[in-house]
């Protein structure tokens, strides 16, 4: 019996940081160098990729991006069709990231893994 309890100290100690950081939240700041390193190249003020921002949409400040949470969420989690052809190479760790935060914030505790393909 006491060997089975120190083999449960010894899991919970191992994959508790894991197991915290799974549960906890995404913050505003980790989706804002998100959206900067993968859609900024379309989505800015100034493109790299093309001439203006696609729908004039630039993910410049937090009010912005807050705005159009949903839309963002659909395109890139349940759709995959941003960014166009994963050109900047979005992960699906980014992607599984972006469902956990709009289900934070839309008060949702379930995120549709299977809509976005995620593991």
């Amino acid at each position: 019996m006491k060997n089975i309890i120190r083999l449960g100290c010894v899991l919970l100690l191992a994959l508790g940081p894991a197991m915290a950081r799974a549960a906890a939240a995404v913050t505003d700041h980790e989706i804002g160098a998100i959206l900067s390193a993968r859609c900024a190249a379309c989505h800015s003020e100034h493109p790299a990729l093309m001439s203006s921002a696609p729908k004039g949409l630039t993910f410049a400040s937090p009010a912005t991006i807050d705005k159009h949470a949903h839309a963002i969420y659909r395109q890139v989690v349940e759709l995959r069709a941003m960014p166009v052809g994963n050109v900047t190479n979005m992960t699906d760790a980014e992607r599984q990231a972006i469902a956990l935060w709009f289900n934070e914030r839309s008060g949702s505790h379930t995120m549709k893994a299977e809509s976005a393909h995620l593991p």
